[in-house]
């Protein structure tokens, strides 16, 4: 039986989940996000943030726009790095552009790592960019499948569109970050 303590404070995260699907405004969710942290810590006794590695194929577009939108949305509740299955060389141009002038967050910093380097085992919750990647998680790798989330993002790297695949690369990232809201609850159970 659930004590009292736990039962409010994932209530509390059910309200806080509803809040989000609203669309509430940036500074409201960062709120919101932290009253979520709150709450977790008391329902699971945690504390510190959680972490997220996010893996694309070559760590040069997707997986860093993800964690600069990561730390733009979650702040501090949430320590986020980036690696990928075949790593380039650099970020690309594009997505350090389409970050900046889009959404105000600079990731020309970023400099691309192989998910060899990453140690895999200190993260509560690995994201991958798209099923390849995800596979080759699951099998090359041995990321359990429990801290595993598979997303469906279309690399732009290759795409003739340019700037645009970025900026449609970047608002499906978006959208991804928000509905991994609702798995941040069941993270360390």
């Amino acid at each position: 039986m659930m004590d009292e303590t736990k039962r409010q404070a994932f209530g509390r995260i059910d309200q806080i989940r509803e809040q989000i699907r609203a669309g509430v405004g940036r500074i409201d969710t960062l709120a919101l996000l932290d009253a979520a942290r709150i709450a977790e810590e008391s329902a699971y006794g945690l504390t510190g943030p959680l972490r997220i590695l996010f893996v694309c194929g070559g760590n040069t577009c997707r997986s860093p726009m993800a964690v600069g939108l990561a730390k733009d949305l979650f702040g501090d509740a949430v320590l986020c790095e980036s690696a990928g299955i075949y790593p380039g060389v650099q970020t690309t141009p594009e997505a350090i552009e389409v970050m900046l002038t889009a959404y105000g967050i600079d990731i020309s910093h970023h400099r691309p790592r192989s998910v060899t380097h990453a140690p895999l085992d200190t993260y509560d919750l690995i994201v991958a960019m798209d099923s390849y990647v995800d596979s080759d998680l699951k099998t090359r790798f041995q990321v359990p499948i429990e801290r595993l989330v598979s997303w469906d993002v279309d690399d732009p790297f290759l795409d003739p569109a340019g700037a645009e695949a970025y900026r449609k690369c970047a608002s499906v990232l978006q959208e991804n970050l928000v509905n991994l809201f609702d798995r941040l609850a069941e993270i360390r159970t």
